[in-house]
């Protein structure tokens, strides 16, 4: 259990600091002067920038648990695993937000923002999300005293 776990908060660890790194530069493409402002997708970025930062600090502190398995080490990991859970869930809401956006704002490449949306603004906090169930279940398994770790 341990290699698995090892492997799914490492792998959760990069894919959520490019995550975040993604969320930011869309954040921060909405103040430039040559980019159509969005304020969905400035929303999103914004979410997707504090809950990858929040999923980079869960993936961190179950990998160090994994070194140290103390109790207060699994608690700190439970809960930022759960913060994670529910970040991506808010994140979700925001990439319906760019979705919904995109309906509304029609033109010639409505299709295209609507279909982007639904990856990046929604698969990609999913998956995310699953590989921080994932870790989760994991932590559960491995709590101090358990036989199964």
């Amino acid at each position: 259990m341990v290699p698995f776990t090892a492997i799914c908060n490492s792998a959760l660890f990069l894919a959520s600091l490019a995550a975040a790194g993604f969320a930011i530069a869309e954040y921060d493409e909405g103040h430039s002067s040559f980019a159509y402002h969005n304020a969905a997708t400035e929303r999103w970025g914004m979410v997707g920038g504090v809950v990858g930062g929040v999923l980079v600090l869960c993936s961190i502190i179950a990998i160090l648990f994994l070194f140290m398995p103390n109790k207060a080490m699994w608690i700190a990991s439970l809960l930022t695993s759960l913060a994670a859970l529910a970040g991506c869930s808010v994140w979700i809401i925001a990439g319906l937000g760019q979705v919904t956006d995109a309906k509304q704002r029609g033109g010639d490449w409505a299709g295209l923002h609507e279909e982007s949306s639904m990856v990046f603004g929604m698969g990609i906090p999913a998956i995310l999300g699953l590989m921080a169930m994932t870790g989760l279940i994991c932590l559960l398994l491995q709590r101090p005293g358990s036989t199964t770790g």
